[in-house]
């Protein structure tokens, strides 16, 4: 059972918060650190907007690059 009072190794952790983590990212996707549909080209190059739905809205995902509805779009939608 976890115990909030027991600390490990005496060490501060720290770790980056989403919007550091997006900022940091130099190449790709600002979001691949959390995409659970993330893929190897995400992180070369950032995917451009893409149109999505019939009211206008833009999405920056590589799972819309071909305009036909895949699972994984579906499952986002």
């Amino acid at each position: 059972m976890p115990d909030p009072s027991v600390k490990w190794g005496g060490e501060e952790v720290t770790t980056l918060d989403d919007e550091q983590m997006r900022t940091n990212i130099a190449s790709g996707c600002r979001f691949y650190g959390r995409c659970p549909h993330r893929m190897d080209r995400c992180l070369e190059k950032a995917p451009p907007l893409y149109s999505v739905g019939e009211a206008g809205h833009e999405a920056s995902c590589y799972l819309y690059e071909s305009g036909v509805e895949t699972p994984e779009v579906a499952a986002v939608r």
